[in-house]
């Protein structure tokens, strides 16, 4: 299934994404319910592989083979069969910094009634046939909680603008509550927001702004970052603590799981290792745009190794630029143009055809050839 958006950008105020759970991709296993996880959305389901991806994935075969690269062009075709999330994005100021990959709606021009339609929007197309049929994960937010955290005094739109991102978040969670939606909500990642108390209090008032009876399946981390799931070698970016000991996604979930159990939420987690393969390649943790160097990383899994673990995943299509490098463009952000940065490299979203051949080529575990 195809999304009823497709957009190739993060968002402002919300970019649920979307990922339909159907069978028949090879590459995502069934395996037996642990005790502890008995209700994993993600048991004893396929991913959706989307075939727009696959396609434009022909350019990135083609390109090896004329390079007479054979081995990279089928480990290619192998990316063609892994389950990616599809992106839907909505407002699009730059209130809490979010340049590079901005959506499209403004608080100035009736955005949130606007936002709300577009919710609707979603929800209609899932209510119906035959999309009824399917189970969705949806991620709500990547990036935007972490912005209005780190930005909130710094960035004068961002506090002018949170009202409007609690308020569009919760009405989001709120019509989000069919059988067939697993909901996460976006928590930023180790190397950004290591530090869980604060970020508990605001999960905890945007689902109880969604209603008494709204409900979450748990977080999405590392979403569109570079972050390993459980590095045996800690990355020198975190720095030696001991003022944050997480250094790693999976260290991060455990961190803030009492936290959130202590504000009643859901401590179940989803991570994106679309990018992670590659670690130790950044000179600063700040640096997330094109990393120079990365790789596609552990295929979409159940066999996490941790009960409050759902899943591992692709959220990010590695083959979408995180933004661009020219500086004379509107978008521009300077992260793009960083020591660790892959340049040339386009507008947030477009093709990025030379990052593609990098993920194929630093793939950790590799790629099997198709």
């Amino acid at each position: 299934m195809r999304s009823p958006v497709s957009l190739l950008s993060a968002a402002f105020l919300l970019s649920p994404a979307l990922q339909a759970l159907v069978y028949g991709s090879p590459l995502v296993e069934r395996t037996p319910a642990p005790p502890c996880n008995a209700d994993n959305p993600f048991l004893n389901q396929v991913g959706f592989a989307n075939p727009g991806y696959a396609q434009k994935l022909e350019e990135t075969i083609a390109s090896f083979l004329a390079e007479g690269d054979i081995v990279n062009a089928a480990k290619t075709r192998t990316v063609q069969k892994v389950s990616t999330f599809t992106w839907i994005s909505a407002f699009g100021d730059n209130a809490t910094g979010a340049g590079a990959s901005a959506g499209e709606l403004t608080l100035a021009d009736g955005g949130m009634e606007k936002y709300r339609q577009f919710i609707d929007q979603i929800v209609a197309t899932i209510n119906k046939p035959p999309y009824d049929r399917l189970d969705f994960t949806i991620v709500l937010e990547p990036d935007s909680l972490g912005n209005l955290i780190t930005n909130l005094e710094s960035a004068p739109k961002c506090k002018l603008a949170e009202p409007a991102y609690k308020e569009g978040l919760s009405y989001a969670i709120s019509k989000l509550q069919q059988k067939n939606v697993a909901l996460y909500i976006d928590a930023a990642h180790s190397n950004w927001l290591g530090w869980p108390a604060i970020l508990s209090l605001l999960f905890k008032e945007v689902v109880s702004g969604a209603g008494p009876n709204a409900k979450i399946r748990g977080f999405a981390t590392n979403v569109s970052n570079y972050n390993g799931y459980n590095a045996t070698t800690p990355d020198a970016i975190y720095g030696p603590g001991p003022d944050n000991p997480n250094l790693s996604e999976l260290r991060y979930a455990k961190a803030l799981q009492p936290y959130l159990e202590a504000e009643g939420l859901p401590a179940q987690f989803i991570i994106d290792q679309g990018r992670s393969g590659a670690q130790n390649i950044r000179d600063l943790g700040g640096h997330w745009c094109n990393i120079e160097g990365a790789g596609f990383g552990i295929r979409p899994t159940t066999q996490t190794g941790d009960c409050n673990i759902d899943s591992l995943v692709w959220v990010k299509p590695g083959s979408e630029s995180d933004g661009t490098s020219d500086s004379s463009a509107a978008r521009f952000d300077e992260n793009c143009v960083s020591s660790d940065a892959h340049i040339p490299a386009p507008e947030a979203g477009a093709w990025f055809n030379d990052f593609v051949k990098t993920l194929v080529k630093n793939s950790n575990p590799p790629l099997e050839e198709s």
